[in-house]
């Protein structure tokens, strides 16, 4: 296909194990930007603040009056932190008035973000919560880490448990990050009302942008926060108990309550369409294009750009999920942490799309070329979970040498730059 008039690309900014995402759209007078996550601690003084600095300083025709980049919206996908920092890394540096930090390259015109205490709260005229569970919510809220002041009393047995330290975690970062918009009077969920972003909500699933882009909603859908709610009111005691070990608390979730959730769209412009999908799940994003009415009459559909869910994890897909739903482009945004992405998953990409079809596809990855060999050897023996990292990567390398398929090109993200671009429209990266 030949390049759409103006903009359409989705530039992904190394964020570690995380995301973070800038889609460019809109014409060669009036680009736009929305940014899709923000990545872990670090992430955005490390690249994504120089990087939306390099955009501001390219567009000097369309800042704002206080010499600000305009984003057209923020959204973030979930309330983990390897996706949600960052943003609030942005917020406090647009809050700051700090004369010796830099000033926040951008402004922000809404958000897109559904907190973690706004997902289990009850529905409209439902009730309010009861007092065990208002306490409890009060208590999440005000925990900065485990044994905080003014923190809920979780046992230690459990303090590893990692969905249970995101349950804290995020539910105190969520508020902040709402304060935060309400402070730099931000819209949140405009088009929604204020209410949650999901698929087939009283406010529909398709919202037009200016600019020509279309977003719709493919998850989460009411059915999924539905059965959040439910597992949270079922689990919430057994989560708290002293008493419950370790174990028994990482059964609160399917994998992760905020994965289960992700905010999943796919964006579409000029001809051309983007799947963008947080850490979401494959049986639901197949689910939400299936509503939506995007499958054919095998239930399959054709993509420019599919982003691989949770980092490449394979617990999140199947080989069906890549028969079902395919591209001439993946993006994978990782760094070998947590064993991602997983050579299992790149099995699964090979043999599921070679089911649909044989023609050439392209691998990106955020990570750069034999990334392991930037992991100093001594620094792997010292520390077990650098050396995972490290082996991860080097699996990833050795799949990529000895077993990719003859039609599967790989581009890195080149070392000197902080991001990588897919680009459908005219060119957004130097050189």
């Amino acid at each position: 296909m030949e390049p759409i008039d103006g903009w359409f690309t989705l530039e992904a900014v190394y964020a570690g194990k995380g995301d973070a995402l800038i889609l460019h759209y809109g014409t060669k007078t009036r680009p736009r930007w929305i940014l899709i996550d923000g990545g872990h601690t670090g992430v955005y003084d490390g690249f994504l603040r120089p990087r939306l600095e390099e955009i501001r300083l390219a567009n000097p025709g369309r800042l704002d009056a206080d010499h600000r980049l305009p984003l057209e919206m923020v959204m973030v996908s979930h309330a983990d932190e390897d996706h949600l920092l960052g943003v609030l890394d942005l917020t406090a540096n647009l809050r700051s008035e700090d004369p010796g930090q830099p000033r926040a390259p951008v402004s922000v015109d809404q958000l897109w973000f559904n907190g973690f205490s706004d997902l289990i709260a009850a529905k409209p005229g439902a009730g309010e919560p009861d007092a065990e569970e208002a306490s409890i919510l009060d208590g999440l809220a005000r925990t900065a880490s485990f044994g905080g002041p003014g923190g809920l009393p979780i046992p230690a047995s459990m303090r590893g448990d990692r969905d249970l330290r995101a349950v804290v975690a995020s539910t105190a970062q969520g508020r902040r990050l709402l304060k935060d918009a309400e402070f730099l009077v931000i819209d949140v969920n405009k088009q929604h009302d204020g209410g949650l972003v999901m698929r087939g909500g009283e406010h529909g699933s398709s919202v037009a942008l200016t600019g020509g882009l279309k977003l719709r909603i493919l998850g989460p859908d009411e059915e999924r926060i539905d059965k959040l709610r439910r597992r949270w009111k079922k689990d919430l005691e057994k989560i708290l108990a002293k008493e419950q070990s370790t174990a028994e608390a990482a059964a609160f979730s399917d994998a992760s309550p905020f994965n289960l959730s992700s905010i999943m769209v796919l964006a579409e412009r000029g001809g051309r369409r983007m799947l963008l999908t947080g850490d979401g799940r494959g049986d639901d994003l197949r689910d939400g294009l299936a509503a939506e009415g995007l499958l054919d009459a095998a239930g399959r559909i054709e993509v420019d750009l599919f982003k691989v869910p949770h980092h490449g994890s394979s617990r999140n897909v199947k080989e069906e999920t890549f028969r079902d739903i395919t591209a001439a482009h993946y993006l994978i945004s990782a760094n070998g942490e947590h064993d991602n992405p997983d050579p299992a998953m790149l099995d699964m990409l090979e043999n599921g799309r070679a089911m649909a079809r044989s023609d050439e596809y392209t691998l990106h990855l955020t990570f750069p070329e034999a990334a392991f060999e930037l992991i100093p050897e001594e620094l792997a023996n010292a520390k077990p979970a650098v050396r995972k990292q490290k082996n991860a990567l080097e699996a990833v390398d050795r799949w990529l040498k000895d077993e990719r398929p003859s039609n599967m090109k790989v581009v890195y993200r080149d070392r000197q730059r902080p991001s990588l671009a897919i680009e459908f429209g005219e060119r957004v990266l130097p050189g």
